[in-house]
């Protein structure tokens, strides 16, 4: 039995049933052989840029006797994946530049795929790149792991670009999740808002408009995680 921390299972719980996957940065494997092994997916690609971690998964999934239902696939992101083999498509334990970096090197816009995205830095400029790029953010759920709060995000393309203003790119779709772990990951990014704007006002030369937006944006976020907490 393969067994995911609280960040990989709710990547897991937000994979769609019945949909081939491809797990990109795939590491171990211990998230394609668990979507398989628990039959949530009929298959998958198991994918990695580096050829160790891929023995490592190829290790995992003989072991759950799942080598002939997940396909290990040396590639740089999206790059050599069969685009008509896949449904949802998996890029977590990464940057968001780097996540970003895939998704346009690809440039897979295909409204019935759905891209489920795991941030470890700069979930904000994921979120803006998507929202620029036409993508819709569907859901996002909070995930706390090793002292940290992390993001799951569930996006499909649309073709609706629009600009998101500083409070979207710095919640996004979070206040609409359930549970203490999305009310954390709010009031955490508060705290990073904070203390940015404590820089802000320290500088040797201040910026007068970008400190007022600071404190705009400050007022909004309070105005959101007041209207969580008081949710039932």
């Amino acid at each position: 039995m393969i067994s995911l921390d609280p960040r990989l299972s709710a990547v897991a719980g937000m994979v769609r049933p019945g949909a081939r996957t491809a797990d990109i940065g795939t590491d171990h494997g211990y998230l394609i052989a668990y979507l398989a092994g628990e039959g949530v997916i009929p298959s998958g690609f198991a994918c990695d840029i580096n050829p160790r971690p891929l023995e490592k998964a190829r290790g995992i999934l003989r072991g759950q006797g799942l080598l002939g239902r997940v396909q290990l696939l040396l590639t740089d992101g999206l790059t050599g994946l069969p685009r008509d083999a896949v449904d949802d498509i998996v890029i977590a334990g990464m940057g968001g530049d780097t996540i970003i970096h895939i998704l346009s090197q690809a440039g897979w816009k295909d409204p019935d795929k759905r891209f489920l995205l795991q941030p470890m830095t700069r979930a904000p400029q994921l979120r803006q790149y998507l929202c620029r790029e036409g993508y819709e953010i569907l859901e996002e759920r909070a995930a706390e792991a090793g002292g940290f709060v992390y993001t799951v995000l569930r996006a499909a393309y649309t073709g609706k670009a629009w600009e998101p203003d500083g409070l979207f790119c710095a919640f996004g779709a979070m206040p609409r999740s359930a549970g203490a772990e999305a009310l954390s990951y709010l009031v955490r990014q508060r705290a990073a808002a904070a203390a940015r704007l404590e820089g802000l006002q320290k500088a040797s030369a201040p910026d007068a408009g970008r400190i007022a937006r600071e404190k705009e944006l400050l007022r909004r976020m309070d105005t959101v995680i007041a209207e969580r907490e008081e949710a039932p």
